[in-house]
């Protein structure tokens, strides 16, 4: 039997709504999920051009549902402090170092573009490549502080 009481809420408020929802158990499928992306992309980005391009438009799309899920379907995240970004650093920075090996192989030996030099000439500019592309990224990370001014 339900009695009738005006002093009882129908409705529940926003903390309660909350606390019905599901745990955020942890970033690292996400995580995943992003360095996945980024590998297919840097290391196939020779062979098809407009990756970049279908990249940018998936990201931005992961975006919005990874934060409707955030904030819709899942209670809020415990927030924890964390010195680095611990594994993934080391994990994106191999991901790139392949990505430059990849690239030049797929540029030289799958390009129409050298297709009339021998065998011998193209693994000559593999590795003038490849070593080009290495240098270029060491040099990059060495010019661009890991940690901004303003931070430290």
């Amino acid at each position: 039997m339900l009695i009738d009481r005006p002093d009882m809420r129908v409705e529940m408020g926003p903390i309660e709504q909350q606390s019905k929802l599901e745990i955020y158990e942890s970033p690292i499928d996400d995580y995943m999920e992003m360095a996945l992306q980024y590998g297919y992309l840097v290391l196939f980005c020779a062979a098809f051009p407009l990756t970049p391009l279908f990249a940018l438009i998936e990201i931005v799309i992961e975006i919005k549902v990874d934060a409707w899920k955030l904030c819709k379907l899942t209670k809020r995240p415990r927030p924890y402090r964390a010195e680095n970004n611990g594994v993934w650093r080391m994990i994106m920075l191999t991901i790139s170092y392949i990505a430059a090996f990849s690239n030049a192989a797929i540029i030289m030996f799958a390009s129409p573009a050298f297709i009339e030099l021998g065998n011998y000439e193209k693994l000559i500019l593999f590795f003038a490549l490849e070593h080009s592309l290495m240098f270029l990224k060491y040099a990059i990370s060495v010019a661009i502080p890991d940690e901004p001014v303003i931070v430290k």
